[in-house]
């Protein structure tokens, strides 16, 4: 399409074709109008003819962003808080630097104390906090776990052995069933035998839950009961290097601040820090001390009764009271087996339809 808008003065200018290349003279123009000016033939701003302008129907499918809009307008963009990093963040950041910082400085010369106090008391060169009466009753409850452990041990094997021992009894009541079938002249004498060896093994296995139940709490008492105890003893013992630490780190200072007046301005952060290593030592203590009262109560609790029954049920047992061992197990709640819900096989069948 061709234009040709009128002059100023009223002249037609020439049609130009927004189709057609412009014209040799003009390139050659505008490439010497940029070689004097220094500016980039594409930076070059041009004349849009008026046939050539974009519509409003495709300005509103390929809108412009407001930033862009004012770029084209010589307008500076406005850039709003949330477009920068806050600064207000750079001081809080700072100080939790510092607080790490602090903590790290902290930890690292109670570590080196901690360590200084440990090697000199493995020397015999510094002096060792110690509580005779807590010594003692630890070493009474290590004396303790390692008797009360072989306990475990032991019942453990004679309840592997008596569980092989019920299974041969079991074997030999179905055996004796069995040869009643097969010895009809000797059928009275296998079917008493086979008749004592399953009430043996229905007897045992009544046996062998409370041999179980004795071994399952004292265990528990052992592995968990006296080990927490002996974990409580070890953080008593780090407050009690950490205490002997400081200690005598404010006894040399006390010694140098007769001497020094540097060491006098340091007294009070080291009394300081002194106090509060003290206070958690005491804490420790007195969790320590009422720990290991409650344990002895606890092990003489427990161990009465699973004594007791270990004692009724064994006895029972082995003089054939079968009533007495189900009384003893009932007085502590365990849950056996009836006799006559336990499976029959299938020889005691064919030998009570005889």
């Amino acid at each position: 399409m061709s234009v040709a808008p009128p002059s100023a003065g009223g002249d037609n200018l020439e049609e130009v074709d927004c189709n057609d290349p412009p014209p040799v003279a003009q390139v050659q123009s505008a490439a010497g109008d940029n070689a004097e000016t220094g500016m980039d033939p594409s930076l070059r701003p041009t004349t849009i003819p008026v046939d050539c302008a974009v519509t409003t129907a495709e300005m509103q499918q390929h809108p412009i962003s407001p930033s862009a809009a004012g770029r084209l307008a010589g307008v500076s963009p406005q850039v709003s808080p949330s477009d920068t990093p806050s600064l207000t963040l750079a001081p809080k950041l700072l100080f939790n630097s510092n607080v790490k910082l602090n903590h790290l400085k902290d930890w690292s010369m109670s570590a080196y104390k901690c360590t200084k106090q440990m090697v000199l008391e493995n020397l015999g060169r510094a002096p060792k906090t110690v509580d005779l009466e807590i010594e003692r009753q630890v070493e009474l409850l290590r004396d303790t776990h390692k008797r009360y452990s072989d306990i475990i041990r032991l019942s453990r094997v004679f309840s592997n052995s008596f569980q092989h021992m019920l299974g041969s009894q079991r074997a030999l009541g179905d055996t004796f069933t069995d040869m009643a079938l097969k010895a009809p002249e000797l059928q009275p004498e296998f079917n008493a035998n086979a008749e004592t060896q399953r009430k043996l093994v229905s007897s045992g296995e009544q046996l062998l839950s409370g041999i179980n139940f004795f071994t399952s709490s004292v265990n528990t008492l052992v592995n968990k009961t006296m080990e927490d105890t002996f974990e409580s003893y070890r953080l008593y013992e780090q407050a009690r290097l950490e205490y002997d630490a400081y200690r005598v780190d404010l006894e040399v200072l006390q010694w140098s601040a007769q001497r020094s007046s540097a060491s006098v301005a340091r007294l009070p952060e080291v009394t300081e820090n002194y106090n509060i290593v003290y206070s958690k030592f005491e804490k420790m203590r007195g969790g320590l001390t009422v720990k290991l009262r409650l344990l002895e109560e606890n092990k003489v609790k427990v161990m009465h009764k699973q004594l007791v029954l270990l004692h009724r049920a064994i006895s029972a047992y082995y003089s054939g009271n079968h009533e007495g061992l189900e009384l003893a197990l009932q007085q502590f709640n365990i849950k056996t087996l009836p006799s006559e819900s336990q499976p029959v096989s299938w020889l005691e069948n064919i030998t009570g339809s005889h």
